[in-house]
């Protein structure tokens, strides 16, 4: 989820309740515990990225006083959709939103983004090069890989073991491939709470907050549980700096 208005102005946010039959968290993990250490296939699913460029190029200069568009990613931060369909987001991102912009008129149109986008079958799509720059984590945009998975809420997202798992071999190919250890794995609610929480933080264009979101903009995703099963399973399952195209 975004610090943007996109997904209460351009989506149609779906009712999460869970199910009856959804299986526990304890038998997801176990499920998961079964299942092989494995490189992940990116299926290419692109935004239109490349005309955006002026408006980006504004965007980082506004927020980070450095208008380059490619990065050196040294983090990568999780996020939840609030939405139950890949599609919606994808052309929700590809219309264009209200989007933040600090100061007074405090909102501009623009278009917000993410590196990757992982369905609720495991399929994990592309959407922009790890390398370029999107504007997923309102915050640390200037160096953070992006990953959202579509979910509406943690419970949603942890009753699908096959998601799950998927988003921890994606994090372990991108920690292995620009050599980002396990405390550049964040949540987007870390990255709300700001500087105290995630040092990374930078923010330019809003002086009455430039160290934290403000509490109306508060993120809760992907997730407290979400997180810590992520960050244990990093633990467990530690990489090594190198080639990503092979699992470790």
């Amino acid at each position: 989820m975004l610090r943007t208005l996109c997904f209460t102005s351009c989506l149609l946010l779906t009712a999460a309740a869970a199910a009856e039959s959804a299986p526990s968290l304890a038998l997801v993990q176990k499920e998961v515990a079964r299942w092989p250490l494995r490189a992940p296939t990116y299926v290419r699913w692109l935004l239109p990225f490349t005309q955006w460029d002026a408006e980006y190029r504004a965007y980082f200069q506004r927020h980070y006083h450095d208008p380059r568009l490619t990065m050196k990613p040294t983090l990568i931060c999780m996020h939840y959709t609030v939405t139950d369909s890949a599609q919606a987001v994808w052309e929700s991102f590809a219309r264009g939103c209200w989007m933040s912009a600090g100061k007074a008129p405090h909102v501009v149109w623009g278009h917000a983004s993410s590196h990757v986008l992982i369905d609720q079958n495991g399929t994990v799509f592309q959407l922009m090069p790890f390398e370029r720059r999107c504007t997923g984590a309102y915050g640390v945009n200037h160096k953070a890989i992006s990953i959202e998975m579509v979910a509406t809420d943690q419970a949603d997202l942890l009753s699908r073991p096959r998601q799950v798992w998927a988003s921890f071999q994606v994090v372990r190919n991108l920690m292995k491939r620009y050599r980002i250890p396990l405390r550049g794995i964040i949540a987007h609610s870390e990255v709300s709470d700001g500087r105290s929480v995630v040092p990374d933080y930078l923010d330019y264009a809003d002086p009455d907050y430039p160290a934290s979101y403000p509490k109306k903009y508060r993120r809760w995703d992907p997730g407290f549980a979400y997180m810590q099963w992520l960050r244990g399973y990093l633990a467990r399952h530690p990489v090594a700096p190198g080639r990503a195209s092979q699992p470790q």
